[in-house]
């Protein structure tokens, strides 16, 4: 596969993306063109709230740990944009999608399932070395959001796939009691504080020092 073809077009968008992140999206694919991955790095891969944990490889001590979030992403940005991943064969991917999808009255927990379901599939037969890891949805602030997340991450946790596929369960850690999003961990009710990312750093790191010694 040619370079040049392994990310989006500039008029290439999801159906889903909201105007104001179609310039976003083109953005940072050309910030992705500009800086490539490297063949066996490890990947965060997914929405506003992977693109601002900002240096990932800083927060974990690896160098070769590298962001591909894009704000105001959906499930179907990232089966626009996996091509990038096919051809450069990281290690290990870390996804983290589908609260904009839920966002969209216009679409659900069994859409986003769907779709998640597909790029995984898709990931495993062009690269079935590369380990990853499904993450489930964090809560929002929003009691609105509470339920559409809830029966989301269910479905998630039902997918099946080859051996090297594994879900993080990761919701649960930044839930309250009523499984909203703890305060101390977002200063908008759905992006984290550093305080947010210092604990999923935590949460990942003995998975990702395993996998930066191979």
């Amino acid at each position: 596969m040619p370079v040049q073809n392994i990310y989006p077009g500039k008029a290439v968008n999801s159906n889903y993306h909201a105007d104001k992140n179609k310039i976003h999206f083109a953005a940072r694919i050309e910030t992705f063109k500009a800086d490539p991955l490297n063949y066996g790095d490890i990947v965060m891969f997914g929405d506003s709230i992977t693109e601002q944990g900002g240096d990932w490889g800083d927060r974990f001590g690896f160098p070769f740990i590298k962001n591909r979030g894009i704000s105001g992403d959906v499930t179907e940005g990232l089966l626009l944009r996996v091509a990038e991943l096919i051809y450069y064969q990281p290690r290990a991917v870390y996804i983290l999608i589908g609260v904009n999808d839920l966002f969209n009255p216009l679409l659900g927990p069994i859409y986003v399932r769907d779709n998640i379901s597909a790029l995984i599939q898709m990931m495993q037969e062009a690269i079935p070395e590369t380990a990853i890891t499904l993450q489930t949805i964090l809560p929002t602030a929003g009691i609105e959001m509470r339920e559409k997340i809830a029966s989301t991450n269910k479905l998630l946790k039902e997918i099946t796939a080859l051996p090297g596929f594994e879900i993080f369960d990761l919701h649960p850690h930044f839930a309250d009691e009523n499984d909203l999003l703890l305060q101390a961990f977002t200063h908008d009710g759905l992006h984290l504080t550093e305080a947010g990312y210092k604990l999923w750093t935590n949460l990942l790191k003995d998975k990702i020092t395993v996998q930066s010694s191979h």
